[in-house]
């Protein structure tokens, strides 16, 4: 961000709470989904603030209606932040129950007409390939999380 490409970043909430384990444990499923989605927000908010105190400009946005947390998600905002320098923050998952966090990246990558679209999952850094399938994957030296 600070050599001028635009960066979004989609956050989950599985640290804080899944959906579908609340489900499975007997909570109601879309009670359990929206509890969910409150958890991609605690994150969002938690990687923006973080991303501020490094000197960049930050501005999370939620699928949810959230106006004294967050702006409403909209392509046109969202490309005008990335536009202004702003690396944006999106609450993760579309806004709707049963439709889980990983169906919010591609939503956005498609939205927001973004170049590349890695994701970082069950990783503590950014790698060159899929820790998951390559175990060695090296870590590019720019990259630290």
């Amino acid at each position: 961000a600070r050599g001028g490409t635009q960066v979004a970043i989609v956050v989950g909430g599985g640290n804080i709470f899944r959906g579908m384990a609340g489900a499975a444990a007997g909570t109601d499923r879309v009670t359990a989904d929206l509890i969910g989605m409150l958890g991609t927000m605690i994150n969002a908010l938690a990687l923006s603030n973080a991303i501020s105190r490094q000197g960049i400009t930050s501005k999370p946005f939620s699928a949810a209606t959230m106006p004294s947390v967050a702006d409403p998600i909209t392509a046109r905002d969202a490309k005008l932040a990335l536009e202004a320098g702003f690396v944006v923050v999106l609450r993760g998952v579309t806004g709707n129950p049963s439709c889980t966090t990983d169906a919010a990246p591609s939503l956005r990558t498609f939205t927001l007409a973004c170049a590349t679209a890695p994701e970082l999952t069950y990783v503590d850094d950014l790698y060159v390939e899929n820790t998951m399938t390559h175990p060695g994957a090296n870590r590019p030296p720019h990259a630290p999380i």
